[in-house]
């Protein structure tokens, strides 16, 4: 017995010279310490997930009925939507080669998803687009110090608006358009002084949506705007316009090369034809003989809508052809600028007419108009609304997608009509948020001390000028009303708080801070306060 304990320490006493104790515990902990440790974890991750769902719940609630909505038009029209715009935008997917009708901006984002081989997975990305676009809206928001309520409201005409809903159905381009100008300026805003590379983003996204849809040129000028304001600079100010510039440089040039005409589009002074065609009076003008087809006979009240001498194959313009080494287009560009030199008040008051159509407060369109695409059809939308053929549509699809026979699904469909004649964006909502926007802007009241009117200017002044600039150039159109939805109705939000205080969560500031610590983060989860997301580097604005 005394030999076998004496043997039993001498073990003991040689096991702890190599591990002691302590080392022994971390090595082996008991294996219930393990589980309860994983079960902390996850407890905590629930815990923040259960508590950011409860203090957003809002717009929890807005983007889940906004989800659904999508579901129920992916399954009312399938596949998708095609347009004559359609098939031009899959063919130039197909050979990526820049033409005269559209940039490449959209068929690049065609091309991304053709391996997929299922034409429906254009329609539920651009559904699922729309869906980032007013979450990153609605972060923005708070970032700035928005409350939580107010914010997920100012994000709620882009996710529940008709129109919206259907324009995302169609192989169009809005979707990515509108895409592309969100998340530029999410990037662009972040911080009130922006980095260098968030410049350099922000001007890159901004040229792609511009190659997408020209329109997107002019949201440049609000940016630029907000980087001088923000006094960021030499260099970062030269990075954003160079960042915007020379991709659409290189596109034209590479537009020239293939074309000979150094543009973006080569249908520029066609599309700004339909506009000129409803003010031309050429009487008293000096034209070429070959410009003179171009005025149209008419009495201006009793001209065909503009898009009738964009699209009809017996518009003057397109029967024109070229005379002396001019090109067409050329030809149309320069009538068009002569009329506007001879016409400027006549221009600006059509365009005016037609701005301010998008604050009537119901959403009829007259009749010369003819826009029967934006509405949701009982079955599948007919040639009459199409204006191309089944067979038409069917046949791009099967030869540069691939996708499913085109149906509608009888129920949905007129769920989704009868949906569009109450819920769309109110005329007199969109008139009350643009003058909320100029008063912050300008000045009024405590906005002038908030700090964020450079913000508010952004978004503001982008959704007046794009929309102004497609009516300008072409004509009154309820799809170029919608890009508005994504600025107009967060800029007003913004206003209020800035205007009001009482609608600022604990995150306003004015003076600026530095990047919390990660404790203060957990810390303002835990206990639920009103803190969102830090307002960082918010610098007052009085300019």
């Amino acid at each position: 017995m005394g030999d076998q304990l004496r043997r039993q320490n001498h073990a003991a006493t040689a096991l702890s010279d190599r591990c002691p104790a302590e080392v022994i515990l971390r090595v082996s902990p008991p294996r219930h310490a393990i589980t309860s440790q994983g079960t902390s974890t996850w407890a905590r991750v629930v815990h923040g997930v259960s508590s950011g769902l409860r203090r957003h719940w809002l717009f929890v609630v807005i983007l889940f009925v906004a989800l659904v909505l999508r579901i129920i038009v992916t399954l009312a029209y399938r596949p998708v939507l095609m347009f004559p715009d359609s098939i031009d935008y899959l063919a130039r997917a197909n050979d990526l080669t820049p033409t005269a009708w559209h940039p490449l901006g959209y068929p690049l984002f065609l091309r991304l998803l053709r391996p997929i081989g299922d034409i429906t997975a254009v329609a539920v990305t651009q559904h699922l687009l729309v869906l980032v676009d007013g979450a990153l809206l609605y972060i923005l928001l708070l970032r700035f110090g928005v409350k939580r309520p107010l914010a997920a409201l100012g994000v709620a005409p882009l996710l529940f608006d008709a129109f919206q809903l259907n324009a995302e159905q169609w192989v169009l381009s809005e979707a990515w358009f509108e895409s592309l100008v969100t998340i530029g300026l999410f990037v662009l805003l972040w911080n009130a002084k922006p980095l260098l590379w968030q410049c350099a983003v922000a001007g890159v996204l901004l040229s792609l949506a511009a190659i997408t849809r020209f329109d997107g040129a002019i949201i440049l000028l609000p940016a630029l705007a907000y980087v001088l304001l923000r006094r960021v600079g030499i260099l970062r100010v030269v990075t954003l316009v160079l960042a915007v510039g020379l991709p659409i440089v290189a596109y034209a040039g590479w537009y020239d090369s293939v074309n000979g005409q150094f543009t973006v589009t080569g249908y520029s002074g066609l599309f700004l034809y339909g506009r000129i065609s409803q003010i031309a009076e050429c009487k008293g003008l000096s034209l070429p003989s070959y410009e003179r087809p171009l005025c149209p006979s008419q009495p201006p009240v009793d001209r065909p809508p503009g898009n009738w001498y964009v699209s009809s194959l017996s518009s003057p313009a397109r029967l024109l052809r070229s005379h002396d080494g001019k090109s067409p287009n050329s030809i149309l560009m320069n009538f068009d600028l002569t009329i506007i030199e001879h016409q400027p008040l006549d221009l600006a008051n059509h365009a005016f007419d037609d701005y301010i159509r998008q604050f009537q407060p119901t959403h009829q369109v007259p009749a010369s108009l003819a826009e029967p695409n934006t509405f949701f059809q009982i079955g599948y939308p007919s040639p009459d609304v199409m204006f191309l053929s089944g067979s038409e549509a069917t046949s791009a699809i099967n030869d540069y997608f691939g996708g499913p026979r085109l149906s509608a699904n009888v129920g949905l469909d007129r769920f989704l009509r009868e949906y569009q004649r109450v819920v769309y964006t109110w005329g007199p909502l969109l008139a009350a948020s643009q003058v909320l926007g100029l008063l912050a802007v300008v000045g009024v009241g405590r906005s002038r001390s908030s700090g964020r009117r450079a913000e508010c200017l952004v978004l503001w002044s982008s959704g007046i000028l794009v929309f102004f600039f497609s009516v300008a150039s072409f004509e009154f159109s309820f799809r170029y009303l919608l890009p508005t939805l994504f600025l107009i109705p967060p800029s007003a939000v913004l206003a209020a708080a800035m205007i009001w205080p009482r609608f600022r969560s604990k995150a306003w500031s004015t003076r600026g801070s530095t990047d919390p610590t990660p404790e203060s983060e957990l810390a303002s989860v835990a206990d639920g306060s009103e803190g969102e997301l830090p307002a960082r580097d918010i610098q007052p604005v009085d300019a």
